[in-house]
C-alpha cells in the first residue's frame, strides 16, 4: 500500500473518532446557583420545569464559529438552519430599556405562590420563629423577557435575512397579494438594540431564544422575619411575538373604539428550522390584515353597545371577549395559510414531514382553533381566494 493510501486512512480514522464526540455536544445552559432554595415538582409544573430558585445569568458565552454562508441550493435550508443556528447561543441578557412585563396567567402563579407558601413553612419550623401564619401570603412578582442572541457572524445572519425575504416574496405572490408585500428588514436583538415600530419599514428583530425573568418575593403580610426571595429564569417556548397593545376610547354618545400600537415583532430562530422560517411570516403578514381585524372588533363592539342600551360605562371584560375572538380569527387566516405555504414547500426546503406535522399542532392553544378549518379552506378554494375573502368580508370564513 502507498504512503498516501495510508496517511488517508489514517486521516478517515481520526475523523471517525471525533466527529461522534462534536455531535455530541451538550446543548444546555451553564448555570451557577447562587442560593440553594429549591423547588418541588408541583412548583416546577407551574413556572416551567427549572430546578434551583436562584439563577445567575451566566452561561457558555457566543457560540465560536469560523462558518460562512455557501451558495446552497434552496432545497439545504434545513441543513444550513442546523449548521449554522442550532447551537449559537449567546449569552442572557436583558435589554436595556424594553423590559416588557409578562402576563403568565392567574394559575401559573397560584401554583408559585402554594409552593412558596410550603417553602416558608419549612423555614419558620426549621428556624423556630414565632410568626403568625394566620396573617395573609403577600406575593410580590415582576416578570420580564430576556433573551439569548443569535451569535452567529454578520455574514451568516445577512444570509438568514436574505432567505426570509425571499419567502415573503414567495408567500405574498402564493395569495395573489403582491402589492401587499411589506419592505421587511431583519435585525439582531442585542442588549443596547434601538427598536423601532413598524412604519414604511417593518423590522423584525432575531434572538436565539427567549426567557422569562421572575423577581419577587413571598412573605406574610406585616411580618418580615420570614421572607422568601426569588429571581430566576424560566426558558420561555416562543417562536414568535407582534409586541402590541390595544388603546382604547370611549365617548358617551359614541361608544367604543379601539387601536393597535405596534411596538416591534420578534423572532427566536434558535428552536427548529421550519419555525426559524415560518415564525417572520407569522408576525410580519398580520400586518397586512389588522386594520381589517380592528375595523371588525370596533364594529361588533359598537353593535353590542348600541344593543346594550348604550351604556356610560363599560366594563374590560365585554370588550376583550370581542377583541380576543377576532385575535383567534386573524391568527386562524394567518397561521392556517402560513401552514399550507409551508407544506407545499417542505421538500424544497429539506423540512421532514414529520416536523411540519409537529409544527402545525401550534401547541394545541386556544388562540390557534381556527387554523385547521382555515387549512381546508385553503386546500378547498385555494390560498388567493381565502385571503382575500378576508380582506372583504371576513365573517364569511367563520360562519
Amino acid at each position: 500500500m502507498s504512503r498516501r493510501r495510508k496517511n488517508k486512512r489514517k486521516r478517515n480514522k481520526a475523523k471517525a473518532r471525533v466527529m461522534p464526540q462534536a455531535e455530541a455536544k451538550a446543548e444546555g445552559m451553564s448555570r451557577r446557583t447562587i442560593l440553594k432554595i429549591g423547588l418541588g415538582a408541583g412548583a416546577l409544573a407551574g413556572v416551567g420545569g427549572l430546578g434551583a430558585i436562584l439563577y445567575s445569568f451566566q452561561d457558555d458565552g457566543p457560540a465560536k464559529t469560523t462558518l460562512e454562508p455557501e451558495n446552497l441550493k434552496p432545497e439545504d435550508y434545513a441543513r444550513w438552519w442546523e449548521k449554522h443556528f442550532k447551537r449559537t447561543k449567546g449569552r442572557a441578557f436583558l435589554h436595556n430599556t424594553y423590559r416588557p412585563e409578562v402576563d403568565i396567567g392567574g394559575e401559573r402563579v397560584s401554583d408559585l405562590k402554594k409552593e412558596l407558601e410550603h417553602k416558608l413553612g419549612e423555614m419558620i419550623q426549621q428556624s423556630k420563629v414565632s410568626i403568625d401564619t394566620s396573617l395573609p401570603l403577600g406575593l410580590d412578582l415582576k416578570i420580564t423577557y430576556g433573551h439569548y442572541p443569535l451569535a452567529v457572524p454578520n455574514s451568516v445572519f445577512n444570509e438568514y435575512a436574505r432567505r426570509i425575504k425571499q419567502a415573503f416574496a414567495e408567500f405574498y405572490d402564493y395569495i395573489g397579494q403582491r402589492a401587499l408585500l411589506p419592505d421587511i428588514e431583519m435585525h439582531l436583538l442585542l442588549r443596547d438594540t434601538v427598536i423601532k415600530p413598524p412604519s414604511e419599514k417593518v423590522p423584525i428583530y432575531v434572538v436565539w431564544k427567549r426567557f422569562e425573568n421572575i423577581e419577587g418575593k413571598v412573605h406574610y403580610m406585616g411580618n418580615d422575619e420570614a421572607i422568601v426571595n426569588i429571581s430566576q429564569q424560566n426558558d420561555c417556548s416562543q417562536r414568535g411575538q407582534i409586541a402590541s397593545k390595544y388603546e382604547g376610547l370611549f365617548d358617551g354618545d359614541k361608544g367604543i373604539s379601539l387601536d393597535v400600537n405596534i411596538h416591534h415583532l420578534f423572532v427566536a430562530a434558535g428552536w427548529e428550522a421550519i419555525s426559524a422560517y415560518a415564525a417572520p411570516l407569522s408576525e410580519g403578514v398580520p400586518l397586512s390584515v389588522k386594520h381589517v381585524t380592528t375595523g371588525r372588533i370596533n364594529q361588533e363592539l359598537h353593535d353590542w353597545w348600541v344593543k346594550a342600551g348604550k351604556p356610560k360605562k363599560v366594563g374590560s371584560d365585554d370588550i376583550n371577549r370581542i377583541r380576543e375572538e377576532w385575535d383567534r380569527r386573524e391568527e386562524g387566516l394567518i397561521e392556517g395559510v402560513i401552514d399550507c405555504f409551508v407544506e407545499g414547500k417542505l421538500k424544497e426546503l429539506g423540512i421532514a414531514r414529520a416536523e411540519y406535522e409537529k409544527y402545525i399542532l401550534h401547541g394545541g392553544h386556544e388562540q390557534y382553533k381556527y387554523v385547521p378549518a382555515i387549512r381546508e379552506n385553503v386546500r378547498e378554494l385555494g390560498a388567493p381566494a381565502v385571503f382575500q375573502i378576508y380582506l372583504t368580508d371576513p365573517d364569511r370564513l367563520f360562519e
